[in-house]
């Protein structure tokens, strides 16, 4: 398998990819429910399957039971309340619909998860991470990019 394009740019499109579909299992950690795209440039080329997630044609597919931690997701409600972030798309599992941050925190677990398989270094997943904040004009992204960088977890 060829290693991840080191140059990305996130691509994901409302138009296919709706809502991301997840469980609350615990403070902080979520499971997908239904399978999930994410197209990213950073993928063009690369292939590789197993019972997680699928990397085709450009495409990450998160399966339905991938589970991962973030913070991020757990700290948008009282930000919402306190008024220092907008609220989300409406979600029956997020009193304050989706967070923002959501399918860039997805996105940065099958990364860290996968970085040996795919072929993805920490620093990278880190800019792919910033960078997919700021194309999304995500409420309070610097702060989300330097929390997830230094804090989070260091893959599996």
């Amino acid at each position: 398998m060829r290693p991840v394009n080191q140059k990305c740019i996130f691509l994901n499109s409302n138009a296919t990819n709706p809502q991301l579909k997840l469980s609350k299992l615990a403070s902080f950690h979520y499971e997908v429910m239904e399978a999930h795209v994410l197209k990213h440039e950073c993928f063009q080329g690369a292939e590789f399957e197993d019972k997680q997630i699928s990397v085709a044609d450009g495409l990450l597919t998160v399966k339905p039971g991938f589970q991962w931690r973030s913070f991020s997701m757990g700290f948008h409600a009282p930000l919402v309340f306190f008024g220092l972030a907008r609220m989300g798309v409406i979600d029956k599992v997020f009193v304050y619909g989706q967070p923002w941050t959501i399918e860039h925190s997805l996105l940065r677990a099958v990364l860290l998860q996968y970085s040996g398989t795919l072929g993805v270094d920490r620093a990278r997943i880190d800019a792919i991470y910033a960078q997919g904040l700021v194309d999304a004009k995500v409420p309070l992204r610097g702060l989300w990019s330097a929390l997830a960088r230094w804090f989070g977890p260091r893959g599996a």
